[in-house]
């Protein structure tokens, strides 16, 4: 399981129900339900909401119980430096310590509120108030911490890591070798602060200004987030940085878990790391074939029994809370099954009809390239026309043998951007290559269109944002068509290539489709005729692409062939006949409601797609 990189501690709102806490060891214990701190006023739009309600769930701030249930958060109050002392104090975990007898500082007794956390705050060095003459020190625990301040405190928190000050300040109202330069600039790097956008490309940092509780939040989440990178085989790839309350869960957590909607039952041996708020993440396994991506709102634990995992729709921003720029990965294939029609028979030097892996999540890398499914396949088909039966998908006296050989190849890449909670850039886009060979012989008078299934692709693939699997599911289907009109005898067979681009890609706002001109190769076209007729040979290729089971495109790509083939003969002359073809591409493209698992909603954007 990838863990959080902060201590956590027990902080949430637990209930009994009904019943003790202690009971007799003859009788069973009663279930413990867990619920999500929540504000009244902290709602769930505003500004730092998933900020705050991380800060409640790992116990380092759970606000004021104002009376009939209802707690307070006080989001815009400014944070002092005593319940400075107090966030830094469970954020590390509440380590053991035994506050001194006497105070170190003269405005902190032994009986102040907060004594035990100011205190192991001096003996870590991180702060050690200010010297007011003849050995005397204060730590002013009511004062409001200011900005700069903040950024020593936790420069000195994170053990001083090595840091080279830039010669250039970042901010305009920062200079450089000023006061906790090292220590501002330290904090914008890591990305925990970049300040404010103060126009024409300036930034302002507000040193002196005070830090209001919601802020606060936001720092500690952006610190507690881990770095990790977006691909430890692939230096250059970058890094990503996951959010402090995601779990990626393990194949062997889910092995025997019920998934539904909105709940998660599985063993409660399995479910002792799960806690309100967390964002639980995980690739194709077999508890989770479309892969999981959920919030957890609520836990109840049965001693000894069964974990219920109450959860709702999580965003990859969540996750995924920030890229060191935008991040390209290649899909990865999971699983691939292709369920054939009754005479399609599937080639031999194919890989197998149906395979499945289980990924390893503790090393689940792409390689530079990979194809999200290969599958070729070869049908086989002679009909007869029909009379006096006009709903006949073939009329005449005539009949056709139809042969199609095809080939359908996909890759998948994925591109993301974010940065702490916002979106600035996904794309998902599938590359199918299909070649169709199709082969038609008919003799006779013939009218009619015969449509044939090839058969139902259904692969799973993942893109690794980092530790965090992006699970994409595609389900495919595959029809010959073929239509005649004419009577003859004739052979016609086609042979092209045909690549495309399908997706979407959001940019900072603008939401588009990307639905590329197709390119063709590989064309070859042969034909033998005794009459006129006309023929078109297609194939259609329908492909439902969705993300985490939910959100995603709907595509269709269908290579075609048609000729009309015209035979003349003068007296006492041989045949002649002339055959001018059409090649073409016929395609799809749309938006499966549900995108916003991806950070953005659609409805936001003024966007058609046709």
């Amino acid at each position: 399981m990838f863990r959080r990189g902060v201590a956590w501690l027990v902080a949430v709102v637990v209930v009994v129900v009904p019943g003790l806490l202690v009971v007799p060891s003859a009788v069973a214990a009663d279930p413990v339900v867990e619920n999500v701190v929540s504000f009244s006023d902290v709602p769930a739009e505003s500004q730092f909401a998933t900020e705050i309600s991380w800060l409640a769930a790992s116990g380092i701030s759970t606000g004021w119980d104002v009376g009939g249930g209802v707690r307070q958060y006080r989001p815009l109050e400014s944070i002092a430096r005593n319940a400075m002392a107090a966030f830094l104090y469970r954020h590390a975990g509440s380590p053991a310590f035994t506050p001194p007898t006497m105070s170190p500082f003269t405005d902190v007794p032994v009986e102040a509120a907060f004594y035990k956390e100011i205190t192991w705050l001096a003996s870590t060095g991180i702060s050690t108030g200010w010297d007011v003459g003849s050995g005397v020190r204060e730590y002013r625990p009511l004062s409001p911490i200011a900005r700069d301040a903040m950024a020593a405190f936790l420069y000195r928190y994170a053990d001083k890591p090595a840091f080279t000050a830039p010669p250039v300040s970042p901010f305009t109202d920062v200079p450089a070798g000023g006061g906790f330069y090292t220590e501002i600039t330290w904090l914008a790097g890591a990305g925990i602060s970049t300040g404010w956008d103060a126009g024409n490309g300036a930034r302002q940092y507000r040193p002196f200004d005070g830090i209001a509780r919601d802020a606060m939040a936001a720092f500690l989440y952006r610190y507690a987030g881990q770095k990790t990178p977006a691909d430890p085989g692939n230096p250059a790839a970058g890094t990503v940085t996951v959010a402090p309350d995601v779990e990626v869960l393990e194949p062997a957590q889910l092995q025997t878990a019920q998934v539904t909607t909105n709940t998660i039952a599985l063993p409660s041996d399995q479910a002792t790391d799960i806690k309100p708020n967390d964002v639980l993440v995980s690739g194709a396994t077999t508890g989770t074939p479309d892969g999981l991506l959920v919030r957890v709102v609520q836990v109840v634990r049965d001693p000894g029994g069964t974990t219920l995992v109450k959860t709702k729709p999580a965003t990859v921003p969540e996750a995924v809370v920030s890229t060191g720029g935008l991040l390209e990965v290649t899909g990865t294939p999971v699983s691939s099954e292709f369920i054939p029609a009754p005479d399609v028979v599937v080639e031999p030097d194919t890989a197998p009809t149906s395979t499945r892996t289980t990924p390893d999540m503790a090393r689940p890398y792409a390689a530079a390239s990979a194809e999200v499914f290969n599958k070729s396949m070869v049908l086989s088909r002679t009909v007869k026309g029909e009379f006096g039966k006009p709903d006949a998908p073939l009329t005449g006296d005539g009949s056709v043998t139809l042969k199609s050989s095809v080939t359908a190849k996909a890759t998948a890449k994925m591109t993301l951007e974010t940065a702490f909670l916002s979106l600035k850039e996904v794309s998902v886009v599938i590359t199918p290559s299909i070649k169709a060979e199709h082969s038609l012989t008919a003799q006779g008078s013939l009218k009619g269109q015969v449509t044939a299934k090839l058969g139902e692709l259904n692969s799973a693939f993942m893109f690794m944002a980092g530790p965090v699997p992006v699970v994409v599911t595609s389900n495919a289907t595959m029809n010959a068509n073929f239509s005649l009109d004419g009577n003859a005898e004739v052979v016609f067979s086609s042979s092209q290539t045909v690549t495309s681009n399908h997706g979407f890609k959001y940019n900072n706002g603008s939401f588009n489709l990307v639905n590329d001109k197709p390119t063709t190769a590989g064309i070859e076209n042969e034909y033998k005729a005794s009459a006129s007729l006309t023929a078109r040979a297609s194939l259609d290729f329908d492909a439902t692409i969705k993300l985490y089971g939910i959100a995603g495109i709907t595509f269709g790509i269908g290579p075609y062939a048609t000729t009309t083939i015209t035979v003349t003969a003068a007296s006492g002359q041989d045949l002649t006949w002339t055959c001018p073809l059409e090649l073409g591409v016929e395609g799809r493209l749309g938006v499966l409601a549900g995108i916003k698992i991806l950070g953005f909603d659609l409805g936001e954007w003024k966007a058609t797609a046709t």
